[in-house]
């Protein structure tokens, strides 16, 4: 069973060359018996360049111009467009509106930022970053009650990036200390849990 796809646009472009290939093949056996002689040998010789085929015993030209059919349908570009006509066309979603995505019952609308996301992907998309800073922009409009927030996310972030590097200053601290002592288990479970605390924190 086939399962490979193409875009409609590939396959129909491959019917068209298949199309061009069949019909140009058929000419060249119908015109078999108008091929003089000397031509006849000219278009052995041609072949044997462009395919590496020339037949060693002397054949009829309607057995050699099969010959040629085949080495020419053997190709692998004539190969390749003759499977993409058997592949199925992708299917493209079109892209649905707000209303219609809610209506569908598969999305709802996230209470942080407001923004209409699948009800598979809620859970993880609370967590992500830009519906974190939309959550904390709105709290901090509802308790400065200003519309503009932009001064208190400049102070918090420059609070966090301080806060941060303390973090890891510590983080640095505390390993060299569980190397130090390394062979006490009570002193080991008291860095590790401190360690672990400045985790969740950053």
């Amino acid at each position: 069973m086939n399962t490979r796809t193409a875009s409609p646009e590939t396959i129909e472009k491959a019917k068209k060359f298949m199309t061009c290939m069949t019909t140009l093949l058929n000419f060249v056996e119908d015109m078999t018996q108008f091929i003089p002689e000397g031509r006849y040998l000219e278009m052995m010789n041609l072949t044997k360049e462009m395919y590496g085929f020339k037949p060693d015993d002397p054949i009829t030209m309607d057995a050699y111009l099969a010959q040629v059919v085949l080495t020419i349908s053997s190709n692998p570009i004539v190969l390749e467009q003759a499977r993409v006509v058997n592949y199925k066309p992708k299917k493209y979603n079109e892209a649905k509106s707000d209303m219609e995505k809610l209506k569908s019952g598969d999305y709802s609308i996230c209470v942080k930022c407001d923004k209409v996301i699948s009800n598979g992907y809620m859970r993880q998309h609370v967590h992500n970053g830009s519906c974190v800073r939309v959550d904390e922009t709105k709290r901090l409009t509802k308790d400065t009650t200003k519309l503009s927030t932009t001064q208190y996310k400049k102070c918090i972030t420059l609070i966090r990036s301080w806060i941060h590097k303390a973090d890891l200053r510590k983080i640095k601290m505390y390993r060299v200390a569980l190397d130090y002592y390394k062979d006490d288990p009570d002193m080991v479970r008291e860095i590790e849990t401190k360690l672990h605390a400045i985790a969740i924190l950053i």
